[in-house]
């Protein structure tokens, strides 16, 4: 939790910067609302527990999401819906093994950005809260034997910043970080037989994305 303040400190900076900045010439009169579309990917890290003693990174290794938000803009404010598909590495035992990991995310985001749309330079931060469902399959070569385990819980809190640089009249492309905090809530597993459903112990985890983020603006 050491780098959280100087987090939120970096974030208020780009706010801050943003705010003195003018929209592109041309475009003062623009206006300040309307669709957004935006499409982001990165890589994750894993980090925290799925339940005491469990660890994320003990069975998940790094993703790289696949995200689409949608929403629309008044103002400052941008209110969205998105939905990330992640493939993944796994940390389970794979030999002799073909092997699958990926998570399905889904839920809503409010960013609020510090110039106009349509500014050479935008920077943002963003809140939110949703849905997570990691999962892990398997097929054994030598037994023949398949299955599948999935994790599913909230992201009680998402937080990100970025900043949308000008690619046109319509398009921004920038770097974002963002982070959440999470909790499974369920583990549903198959191993050749039929489904079982565990409600496990809770702990936080979450997973913090590095990336790029491009967004039309219809």
């Amino acid at each position: 939790m050491a780098g959280t303040p100087r987090t939120v400190a970096l974030a208020a900076l780009l706010l801050a910067a943003g705010a003195s900045l003018p929209a592109r010439a041309g475009e003062g009169g623009s206006s300040n609302h309307g669709f957004e579309l935006g499409f982001r990917t990165g890589v994750s890290l894993p980090a925290g527990d799925v339940a005491p003693g469990w660890k994320l990174s003990d069975t998940r290794g790094l993703q790289f999401p696949l995200w689409v938000d949608l929403g629309y803009r008044i103002g400052p404010v941008v209110v969205a819906g998105y939905g990330v598909w992640a493939p993944g590495l796994s940390k389970g035992e794979c030999s002799n093994t073909t092997c699958l990991a990926y998570a399905w995310k889904a839920g809503v985001e409010v960013q609020v950005h510090a110039a106009r749309r349509g500014a050479d330079v935008d920077p943002w931060i963003s809140f939110g809260i949703g849905y997570e469902w990691n999962t892990f399959q398997f097929w054994d070569h030598t037994t023949g034997q398949d299955g599948q385990e999935t994790l599913q819980g909230w992201d009680v809190a998402r937080f990100g910043f970025g900043v949308d640089f000008a690619l046109g009249p319509s398009l921004t492309l920038g770097p974002f970080v963002h982070a959440t905090v999470s909790q499974f809530v369920k583990f549903d597993h198959s191993y050749g037989y039929p489904n079982t459903d565990w409600f496990i112990d809770k702990s936080l985890h979450g997973w913090i994305t590095v990336g790029v983020k491009l967004t039309n603006l219809p």
